[in-house]
């Protein structure tokens, strides 16, 4: 597989340096390839520029071949090799070619404090500030050289020349990031050594995931490196391997991971496991995780929707790995997670909670939130069911059955109480919380309470099903709009206004399958497939053309891509 350096990153799992390309990222920034780092409070997060050198240590033009084991940059005179070790360190070979790591400060970047120096024989380090990390350098083969002019305070540029020693023409170095404290250390690993191993990890990966490959090979193969570069070691506020939402969203968001952790559930159970529990290492005192947690960085402004004991009872499902002590320790979890929804967000005090803002509910824009104010979804009273009978079964499991029966009969309650809510004959409404107003919305999240499945009456099963349908006004030629496409509203790129999402994808799709309409599921799952192979694990997708939109290097289409795989086609 080759890798396109402008839209995917190079990466492997344990290490948090990356190689991307960028254009322009900031004013004054060259085009190129550039080392950089996941860090979530690194900026810029681009550290160094990587620069092919010709026999007069002159730059030279260069072709870029990559691929999920390493990076080649190619000249005339020579090429460059990249890779990650196991150890998550940066490995550089020039063959008949030099090269440069170049840094330049941004101008509008506040503070500056960046700056190189040799530290020992062979060894350059430097201080990278606005990105947060520090660089020990370590020249294997050839000369290295410094051109960094100090004014007094930091080096507004810095060029890192290295060049190949007459003998072999081979320059060679490591590039370790570290916080704080670099220990003395040597790199035993030869260069071919660090490639066959890159190679080899890639393939490991590969295997352990889905075979299934929805009748699209290559599919298959790109979905896994999706998944398999933001997975990254124990960092800060991260302390668990973690995979990233993607490269760029350098962070897990709570409902984002839980998809991950389904799409890992059968074949890869104690990664899913992790990937899980994440939010719920930072749960406090009144029930309620975080919106987002990085490693440097947590966010607790929002929620996200209760989608986790439904992504629980799928995984059950899918592995007999789950270990009833697992469960033990989980259950008081999401159950402190399900009342904080009563207790914290149902300020009118009816019974049905709330989300205060679009991004509560994850479909941050959607025009269900065009008006001021919190509002009552259905969506998330529908979650709250399905999370209520998750905490049945697991109480079941742990030897709880009377707590067992409670949730049972709690859950059942409150999805009549639901439906008499939102249900308006002909679709679920919303409502405002501040005077009880309908919401109808050309808004496909009206729509999610389909994740109930066969808990629905029949005759709202069969109005959702033609609703989401071919005949329908929701289902395009590549899947569902979140957005009707013959709104006012609807907007090519309007992120929850229009555009194909995986989660809604497959919570639809998982929904109907549920409720008996198992042809309809099997279409969209189709549909979403053939969307990523001709786009891509993008964020999301034009409803319209079929267009990657946003961030193209995504882990959740390429979750719900080897799920849809695996379960409906």
């Amino acid at each position: 597989m080759k890798l396109d350096l402008a839209i995917m990153s190079y990466s492997r799992p344990g290490a948090w340096l990356e190689i991307v390309r960028r254009d322009g990222f900031y004013p004054g920034a060259e085009p190129g390839i550039y080392i950089g780092t996941m860090q979530s409070d690194a900026n810029p997060r681009e550290a160094f520029q990587i620069i092919p050198l010709g026999p007069g240590g002159q730059p030279e033009p260069f072709a870029v071949e990559a691929t999920p084991a390493f990076v080649t940059l190619r000249t005339a005179s020579g090429r460059l090799e990249l890779v990650l070790d196991a150890e998550g360190n940066l490995r550089v070979r020039g063959t008949g070619a030099g090269f440069r790591l170049y840094r330049r400060e941004p101008e509008d970047r506040g503070y500056k404090a960046d700056y190189p120096f040799v530290c020992g024989p062979n060894r350059i380090q430097v201080n990278a500030f606005r990105s947060r990390k520090q660089y020990m350098i370590t020249t294997l083969q050839g000369r290295s050289g410094i051109d960094a002019p100090w004014d007094g305070i930091t080096c507004e540029t810095m060029a890192l020349d290295f060049a190949p020693d007459a003998a072999g023409g081979i320059a060679e170095i490591a590039l370790e990031p570290f916080d704080t404290s670099w220990r003395e250390r040597s790199y035993p690993r030869g260069f071919d050594e660090c490639l066959a191993e890159s190679e080899q990890s890639f393939r490991r990966w590969l295997a352990r995931c889905p075979a299934e490959d929805a009748g699209y090979p290559g599919l298959r193969e790109l979905a896994a490196y999706a998944q398999y570069v933001p997975i990254v070691s124990p960092s800060g506020l991260l302390t668990r391997t973690t995979m990233l939402i993607s490269p760029g969203f350098n962070g897990v968001w709570s409902w984002d991971h839980c998809f991950n952790a389904m799409a890992l559930a059968r074949l890869q159970p104690e990664l899913a496991w992790e990937q899980l529990v994440i939010p719920f290492d930072y749960q406090d005192e009144y029930g309620a995780i975080p919106d987002f947690v990085k490693n440097r960085e947590i966010v607790w402004n929002y929620a996200k929707p209760p989608v986790h004991g439904w992504a629980l009872l799928y995984m059950l499902e899918r592995t007999e790995a789950i270990a009833a002590r697992q469960l033990e320790d989980f259950y008081p979890k999401v159950a402190a997670w399900t009342e904080w929804w009563f207790a914290h967000r149902d300020y009118d005090g009816n019974g049905i909670p709330q989300y205060n803002h679009g991004n509560d509910s994850g479909w941050d824009n959607s025009t269900m939130f065009g008006v001021a104010g919190a509002v009552e979804s259905p969506d998330l009273s529908a979650f709250l069911v399905i999370q209520m009978e998750a905490l049945a079964e697991v109480a079941a499991r742990i030897g709880r059955p009377a707590e067992a029966l409670a949730w049972r009969q709690r859950a059942a309650d409150f999805l009549d109480r639901m439906i008499a809510y939102f249900w308006n004959g002909g679709k679920f409404v919303a409502k405002r919380c501040a005077d009880g107003a309908t919401i109808d919305t050309a808004s496909l999240l009206h729509w999610m309470p389909i994740i109930l499945g066969a808990r629905l009456p029949e005759a709202i099963r069969q109005r959702m099903a033609a609703e989401l349908g071919p005949s329908g006004p929701f289902l395009t030629a590549w899947g569902l709009a979140t957005e009707r496409p013959d709104s006012p509203h609807y907007m090519s790129d309007g992120y929850w206004r229009g555009p194909i999402w995986a989660p809604a994808a497959f919570i639809a799709a998982d929904g109907l399958r549920h409720a008996g309409e198992r042809e309809l599921a099997r279409e969209i799952a189709r549909r979403f497939v053939a969307l990523c192979a001709r786009s891509g694990m993008a964020e999301n997708f034009d409803a319209l053309t079929g267009a990657g939109r946003r961030d193209r290097f995504h882990t959740w289409p390429a979750s719900v891509y080897q799920m849809f795989a695996v379960d409906f086609i």
